[in-house]
Parts: C-alpha cells; sequence; structure tokens
C-alpha cells in the first residue's frame, strides 16, 4: 500500500471518529478560514485607503457582536465586501470574483450618499459582480410619483459585461443571454 492510500484511509479513520460537535467545530474552522482568504483576496484589490475603511468598519462590526452589543449598521462597501467573503466561503463565488476596485468602491459610496432607502441589486451576467439599483416609485392607481428609478452602472467595471437582474445568479437569464448550458 502506498503513502497515499495510507493518509486517505487515515484521513477517513479520522473524520468517522470524529464526534459531531468536533465536526461541526471543524467545519466552522474550514468555512473562516475560506472567508479570511476572500477578505484577503479583496482587500488585495482594493486601494490601501477604502481597505482601511471598510476593514476597520468590520472590526467594529464583529467586536459587537461578538460582545453581543448593538453596532452601527455596515456602509454598503463594507456590505458589499462581507457578502462577497461569505459568498466565497460558502463556494457561490470563485476567486475571479473577489475584487473591489476603487471604481467599484466609488459605486457603493454613491448609493450610500445618495441617501436612498428601498433598494436592490443587479449583476454582472459574466462574472457575478453586485452593483445597486433604486426602484423608481410606481403606484398603479397614481403612476409614477418621479422618484426615477436609478442604475448606477450599464457596464460591469471589473468585466465589462451586461449588468441586470439576476444574470448571474440564475442560470435561466444566463441561458436568454447566450450564456451557459441548458439546464
Amino acid at each position: 500500500m502506498g503513502l497515499k492510500e495510507t493518509l486517505k484511509r487515515l484521513e477517513r479513520h479520522i473524520i468517522e471518529s470524529e464526534t459531531e460537535e468536533d465536526a461541526c467545530a471543524r467545519k466552522e474552522r474550514e468555512w473562516l478560514e475560506r472567508a479570511n482568504t476572500a477578505y484577503s483576496m479583496i482587500a488585495e484589490t482594493m486601494s490601501d485607503e477604502h481597505a482601511g475603511l471598510v476593514f476597520a468598519e468590520l472590526k467594529s462590526f464583529y467586536a459587537c457582536a461578538d460582545a453581543d452589543m448593538q453596532s452601527a449598521p455596515l456602509s454598503s462597501p463594507a456590505k458589499e465586501v462581507q457578502t462577497m467573503a461569505h459568498q466565497y466561503a460558502n463556494g457561490v463565488r470563485n476567486e475571479q470574483e473577489m475584487a473591489m476596485p476603487p471604481a467599484l468602491f466609488d459605486v457603493w459610496r454613491r448609493f450610500d450618499e445618495s441617501g436612498e432607502p428601498s433598494s436592490s441589486h443587479v449583476e454582472c451576467a459574466d462574472c457575478g459582480a453586485d452593483y445597486p439599483y433604486i426602484f423608481g416609485n410606481y403606484d398603479s392607481e397614481r403612476g409614477c410619483d418621479g422618484r426615477p428609478e436609478r442604475k448606477f452602472v450599464d457596464a460591469c467595471l471589473l468585466c465589462g459585461g451586461e449588468v441586470g437582474f439576476c444574470h448571474y445568479s440564475n442560470p435561466n437569464m444566463r441561458l436568454i443571454h447566450g450564456r451557459g448550458i441548458a439546464v
């Protein structure tokens, strides 16, 4: 028996002898490692100023959560970085999608500065980058109240792809736009 097979048997034995509590702790450690890897990848694409702002905010946010204290809400750029890292840790995003260059940071900061309370997001059909989107107010009886819908970008700042609703996360939309395979 070769070394490779012996190591596989040993690994199987360790996993099989693991208690449920140990397995949960191991999975949590692995998830945190993946999230930390994602945060590092994202930080590499950010300006020093933006990284300092976002990671100071996240550090404060998590310190409050650990102490069971109420924290201030995260800014949109910080929420987006947190979402990307969590999605990477959960296997939803890949390494190429871990980026927050200055132009993307500025889009999220402009969204915060707009003061608009209700929003959704749109995404790039090619790389999955998220962008803010503000719905216009529309009442079926009175019509539009004058607040227009607002899309912050027309094309992805990371790859130039088409930006729209559910373009990346929904495989059927990718099919409609000529991407992906038939489901």
